[in-house]
């Protein structure tokens, strides 16, 4: 509906799996922090191994508390600086999305709530 041609993982492995098939048309990768068999932070690993360039959003269900702001800050060492707190509504994500494909993002560290 808003023009973003988007393909589905069930899981992390898959992801991997989706992205070197498509690695030449895949923009932008928006994960979830906590996934079953691979969280966002290996999923996160794998992918910048494959294109330490690529434009990551990370979502998270959680409250950052301690544990989780370790981990937010785990994915911003791994360039990660675009962050969801769910629940969100569309408008966000497509501006979270419209962010990281725009411009420089990745430079600073967005939290969108």
């Amino acid at each position: 509906q808003n023009g973003y041609r988007v393909l589905i993982a069930v899981d992390g492995n898959d992801a991997i799996a989706l992205f070197a098939e498509h690695e030449k048309s895949i923009d932008l990768i928006i994960t979830d922090i906590m996934m079953p068999l691979m969280d966002g932070i290996v999923l996160t690993r794998a992918l910048r191994k494959l294109s330490p360039s690529l434009k990551i959003i990370v979502s998270t269900g959680l409250a950052f508390g301690t544990t989780e702001f370790d981990k937010k800050k785990e994915l911003g060492k791994l360039g990660v600086s675009i962050f969801l707190t769910k629940p969100y509504k569309a408008e966000t994500l497509l501006k979270a999305v419209h962010e990281a494909l725009s411009s420089d993002a990745q430079r600073s560290l967005i939290s969108i709530l």
